[in-house]
């Protein structure tokens, strides 16, 4: 099962903003408990070079898995600090808690007026 179209959409138009605004640091662990890659993936990942090439390298591998795994790398981002990129990015439309903040669960699918004015914004009318 590969991840859905409106995550591979989602993928491919914030690419270059992913690979520059992610840290891939602490990161790594937390993919792996939540299964998102194992120790082999971490290791090969690693092995791609420059932090650039390994983020890049990372998106690449979530193309290739299914959905859930994009809700954990979501819950990953979170858990490290990152959730600014959750909100702009990957979940633009997450549902907000009190303080503000996303919740660990964000909202990760959209209703069929969301996705019209997603793809309307990615140029994909």
């Amino acid at each position: 099962m590969t991840l859905s179209q409106e995550h591979q959409i989602i993928l491919d138009k914030y690419r270059v903003e992913l690979v520059n605004s992610i840290d891939m640091n602490g990161l790594w662990s937390h993919l792996r408990s939540l299964k998102v890659i194992t120790k082999a993936d971490e290791e090969r990942l690693k092995a791609q070079g420059t932090r650039l090439q390994q983020k890049e390298a990372f998106l690449d591998h979530l193309f290739r898995r299914p959905d859930k795994d994009y809700d954990s790398f979501c819950q990953c981002l979170q858990l490290t600090n990152q959730e600014h990129i959750v909100e702009e990015y990957l979940c633009p439309s997450a549902d907000k808690g009190l303080a503000g903040s996303v919740n660990v669960r964000p909202k990760l699918t959209m209703n069929q007026e969301e996705w019209k004015g997603f793809l309307y914004r990615a140029g994909q009318k």
